[in-house]
């Protein structure tokens, strides 16, 4: 059970300790990441169109999540880090425009 004296272990609350050492510079952060523009319109539109009820997209989100982790690895010498999701993604149908998507019923 625990005791005064443990809640004195923690004396930050271990989500901003979290959040510390994850914001704390490394080497190679401010390296660019390879990303055309096409590429980053084409995941940017992928991400919205989920993000507007559009749930045939969630796959595409998650390979999104995936091509950043790739290419951050990549770019950080890690060459081939694991196969580019790009190819799915490329293919994944443009989402219609806002104005032009059906309510969700």
């Amino acid at each position: 059970m625990a005791d005064a004296d443990d809640d004195e272990l923690w004396d930050v609350d271990p989500t901003e300790a979290h959040q510390r050492e994850l914001n704390r510079p490394l080497p190679g952060d401010d390296i660019p990441v390879r990303l055309t523009v096409y590429e980053a319109q084409k995941c940017q539109a992928v991400i919205n169109g989920y993000l507007d009820g559009i749930v045939g997209y969630e796959e595409g989100v998650r390979r999104v999540a995936f091509l950043l982790s790739v290419r951050a690895l990549n770019s950080g010498g890690i060459p081939n880090a694991a196969a580019d999701p790009w190819p799915f993604i490329d293919a994944l149908p443009w989402p219609p425009p806002s104005g032009l998507r059906r309510e969700p019923e």
